[in-house]
């Protein structure tokens, strides 16, 4: 929800969720991305000019948990894009990024 609010933000007028992006960014604290929101901005832009990159797919564990390309689905979320491409690997990372996470920080 957060980083489809970031959407909005770059694309729409009115509300700004940089701030609380930033804030989920920092507490996370695994970002790969010097400036992580910068790279979402030119991630959602290029979306916007260029279309999905549908070469480009999904990662996710075999519990269909969400390994890489949580702003990849946000972006296809506001785009309205109904199929992306999916990878499904052997992992058993588990994510704590659920709504309880987000409660509690």
């Amino acid at each position: 929800m957060v980083r489809y609010m970031v959407v909005e933000s770059v694309l729409e007028e009115g509300a700004n969720a940089f701030e609380l992006y930033n804030r989920m960014q920092n507490k996370r604290g695994n970002s790969s991305y010097a400036d992580p929101l910068d790279t979402f901005k030119k991630l959602i832009k290029s979306i916007n000019y260029n279309g999905f990159d549908m070469k480009s797919p999904i990662v996710v564990n075999e519990q269909m948990h969400i390994i890489d390309g949580a702003h990849r689905i946000a972006c296809a979320l506001y785009f309205k894009i109904s199929e992306l491409p999916v990878k499904v690997v052997r992992d058993r990372t588990k994510s704590y990024y659920g709504l309880a996470w987000f409660q509690q920080n």
